[in-house]
């Protein structure tokens, strides 16, 4: 099978694409290609736990000027127990650096 017929084959690729198919032509999804590929190469390493690009993060799709992107998230985990649709409060705090002040920004995430 080609990567390209490989990575089209994804059901998160194809996900994607439908969800997003107004934005979407066939030339710009060739020309996110490369985008794709690294998608899918990269969240079959996060699943299988190997060396991943940005350990701890996970890939995730964005549209971009209708232009297929990948963007990382962080790995959230949520403690055993802990029952799906739980709403959690995450809060990250970012130090400040010389030229930013330090900020902290919550989010709530519903537990699936």
């Amino acid at each position: 099978m080609s990567i390209a017929r490989e990575v089209l084959q994804d059901k998160e690729v194809i996900q994607f694409i439908q969800e997003n198919k107004e934005y979407l032509t066939e030339e710009s999804i060739e020309r996110s290609a490369a985008n794709l590929y690294e998608f899918v190469v990269e969240k079959n390493k996060a699943r299988k736990g190997e060396g991943q690009l940005l350990d701890g993060y996970y890939p995730k799709l964005v549209l971009n000027h209708k232009k297929i992107e990948v963007s990382y998230a962080p790995k959230i985990t949520v403690g055993k127990g802990v029952k799906k649709g739980t709403k959690v409060r995450i809060t990250v705090k970012v130090a400040a650096t010389k030229n930013y002040k330090a900020y902290s920004k919550s989010i709530i995430y519903k537990v699936k």
